[in-house]
């Protein structure tokens, strides 16, 4: 009965809502907006507080599904190629090359590998960058493949003929190709970013030479402006 009732007070609002869309209120603040907002302010005191669930907790829910998705946070993005024309143990030795690295690198060693599969999973890998930056809105620079792995598709079968008048089958292998980048903050300090990767941004490179300066000689300072001012006050 409660969810009956919930449904109806969903509809009702969204209705309301529909209405004074179309209608073009001249008033700031419409009497609908300000019934959706006291509405989920009831629903969030009762989900803080522990009390027993209303038909306003389906409200909330409604208007909590309806965040994009760049809002979302997120910090991992994924892309996939179905049935690639490849065998699994083909396509492991260059999933394994760019695994850790950032994308950057991993497009360039993917760029110059003479694997044939290697061109599919560079497209596969940029299409994961695009998914990070149009979708969760992550930066291209803090990106690395945090995943690479293959999954089997479904064989083609095919006739293999033989002498004498023979013929068997055999199977032509396909490869599901999945690729994850995960977006990695900036942390001070850090020496290198990704695996076997150097510093790209301006930010990143200053702040190598400052700390590899100060390894190697601890007593010295090495005067670069703001950079050292930031790491002496922490």
């Amino acid at each position: 009965m409660s969810l009956a009732r919930s449904i109806f007070a969903a509809r009702s609002v969204l209705l309301t809502l529909s209405r004074a869309s179309s209608t073009a209120v001249s008033s700031p603040t419409p009497r609908s907006k300000i019934a959706v907002n006291e509405l989920v302010a009831a629903a969030s005191k009762n989900k803080s507080s522990g009390a027993a669930p209303s038909p306003t907790g389906s409200i909330l829910s409604l208007v909590e599904s309806q965040t994009p998705k760049a809002a979302m946070r997120r910090d991992t993005a994924t892309a996939s190629a179905s049935s690639v024309k490849t065998a699994r143990k083909k396509a492991e030795p260059v999933l394994a090359l760019i695994r850790g690295l950032n994308v950057t690198d991993a497009l360039t060693q993917l760029r110059f590998s003479p694997r044939i599969v290697a061109r599919t999973l560079h497209d596969v890998v940029k299409a994961a960058v695009a998914n990070a930056e149009n979708n969760f809105g992550m930066r291209r620079e803090r990106l690395i493949v945090s995943g690479a792995w293959t999954g089997r598709a479904t064989p083609l079968k095919r006739v293999l003929y033989a002498n004498k008048g023979r013929a068997g089958r055999k199977s032509r292998y396909r490869t599901h190709l999945f690729v994850e980048v995960k977006h990695v903050p900036f942390s001070e300090g850090e020496l290198r970013f990704g695996r076997n990767a150097r510093p790209h941004t301006s930010e990143q490179r200053e702040l190598h030479r400052v700390i590899s300066a100060r390894l190697a000689a601890p007593t010295t300072t090495v005067p670069v402006p703001g950079v050292v001012a930031a790491l002496e006050t922490q």
